[in-house]
């Protein structure tokens, strides 16, 4: 099926191109919708969880070998929103004392602390907007605003390669077996071999697509009317049996994680698909969207799709929440990267980043930022973050 541009497995006829360029311009404003909306008060916390039979009865998807740090690394970037900066505050609230694991009868309600300066590791200046960034062979790759495509030396951030992805509009991206995959508001999505330094090809799948996932035996794109899947090595297309309307992906273990609108994160078979376990993690309706999703040992980190500044902890063992922190206002998430010890969360219109300990839900750290923040993920060298001003690197180890 490489190469079509059929919506489903070739039975349907060939969408004109009136539809795709509309698909393509709602795509866009998806997108960027969350920097035009402000941030709302939060109801009551609410989950429940609906289970196959066969999830049950403990039967998993077809397995597949799964690389945490690629899955990591793929899905924090896939999952980076871009925002327009807001003014700069500085909240004054001591984060929640916490004993353990938070009960999920509720969010807490977290501040962050006045925020220290950052300690930058290194800097490189891009000419244009950074759009996303992946970590491959442990250099960086950064994908720019108008489809350029640059590769920046680790522990230096010196310009080491300069591709055209020959893209109109880039959207998310995503890493596998040395290999960059680009996705578009345009229907293609493009495949870059990191090794040899080029661009491979442009794979049709017949979708504008926003969410891009990635291991090393395929890549999952979706957009607002279905998702595929595209094996890495055949790049054959696959549809797959995801409802509409996907916000964002996540490969959380052997599944497929997709996140809704209306609060619904669907775990699903990553082959077909079909869903295994659908979550409900809500704390009532917002003016601002979320849905981001970042894979965790043993879970995932999701934000709240309906009010965009509720963080949920789930887990996957037992498809729950197992606990919600409440970061705003004036906290407003933008982009979520995982470590070891919880998970970083990016407010780009306030200008912070907060680290969430996993246990406790306690905000255990906060930083400044400057304007312009549109992405973060954890790399080799540290905390990449990137936006208007290019990409630089945060050491946020020793504060910790």
């Amino acid at each position: 099926m490489t190469g079509r541009l059929d919506d489903d497995d070739g039975t349907r006829p060939r969408r004109e191109g009136t539809e795709l360029d509309l698909e393509r311009r709602v795509t866009a404003y998806l997108r960027d919708a969350p920097a035009r909306a402000p941030d709302h008060l939060l109801g009551v916390a609410a989950r429940r969880v609906n289970e196959t039979p066969q999830r049950r009865r403990g039967l998993r998807v077809r397995g597949f070998p799964v690389g945490w740090a690629a899955v990591a690394a793929a899905v924090v970037v896939g999952v980076a929103v871009s925002l327009r900066w807001g003014g700069e505050t500085s909240p004054s609230m001591t984060a929640p004392a916490a004993s353990g694991p938070v009960a999920p009868s509720g969010p807490v309600a977290a501040s962050f602390a006045a925020p220290r300066d950052p300690v930058v590791v290194w800097r490189s200046d891009l000419p244009t907007i950074t759009r996303s960034l992946v970590e491959v062979d442990d250099d960086l790759w950064a994908v720019l605003a108008d489809a350029r495509v640059v590769r920046l030396e680790t522990g230096s951030g010196r310009l080491i390669a300069e591709l055209d992805a020959r893209l109109d509009d880039p959207t998310g991206v995503a890493a596998g077996a040395a290999v960059v995959w680009i996705g578009s508001t345009d229907g293609r999505l493009v495949k870059v071999d990191a090794a040899a330094g080029r661009v491979e090809t442009a794979v049709a799948v017949g979708i504008a697509h926003h969410a891009v996932v990635a291991n090393d035996e395929a890549v999952w794109v979706a957009g607002l009317s279905a998702a595929r899947r595209i094996d890495a090595r055949t790049l054959a297309v696959t549809p797959l049996a995801l409802e509409p309307g996907v916000m964002e992906l996540g490969l959380v273990g052997e599944e497929l994680w997709a996140t809704y609108r209306n609060g619904r994160v669907v775990a699903a078979d990553p082959l077909t698909g079909e869903p295994l376990a659908t979550i409900t993690a809500t704390s009532g309706a917002g003016e601002r969207e979320g849905g981001l999703i970042a894979p965790a040992p043993g879970g995932a980190w999701v934000l709240d799709a309906r009010n965009g500044v509720t963080l949920h902890r789930i887990d996957a063992a037992s498809d729950t929440v197992v606990g919600s922190v409440r970061l705003g206002p004036p906290g407003r998430p933008s982009a979520l990267a995982v470590d070891a010890d919880g998970v970083w969360v990016l407010s780009a219109t306030d200008g912070l980043l907060a680290h969430v300990d996993d246990d406790t839900l306690a905000v255990t750290d906060a930083i400044r930022v400057a304007p312009g923040a549109r992405g973060i993920a954890l790399v080799r060298d540290g905390l990449a973050i990137w936006g208007d001003g290019g990409v630089e690197i945060l050491d946020v180890d020793g504060e910790r």
